[in-house]
């Protein structure tokens, strides 16, 4: 069965000079990073950044952290076993043309 991953966003905290117009709406672009220290006191696994604009970025300004993400794993299904592969039958030992084995 599909669970969601389960997202926080506080949007007090969106900077809406950098929500830009489309054809069907008003976006934000966000990015999702990893927690650096593991699980988060309330079982957060990644943290959520506002995306802004290159400009912005090359003045020095940094995305707010505006929300968290509580990533759920699917379980895994179980490996299919791999079919063991036939084993090729060894050519037999063909003496050299001199009638010999020795190989000096």
């Amino acid at each position: 069965m599909n669970k969601p991953s389960k997202i926080k966003i506080n949007v007090s905290k969106i900077l809406k000079e950098h929500l830009f117009k489309g054809q069907k709406g008003t976006y934000l672009d966000c990015a999702i990073w990893p927690n650096k220290n593991g699980t988060g006191e309330y079982g957060d696994t990644h943290y959520i950044t506002q995306e802004i604009s290159k400009e912005a970025r090359d003045r020095g300004e940094r995305g707010a952290i505006i929300g968290s993400l509580t990533w759920i794993d699917e379980p895994k299904a179980a490996p299919v076993p791999r079919q063991p592969q036939p084993q090729r039958p060894t050519p037999p030992d063909v003496p050299d043309a001199r009638g010999d084995d020795v190989p000096f």
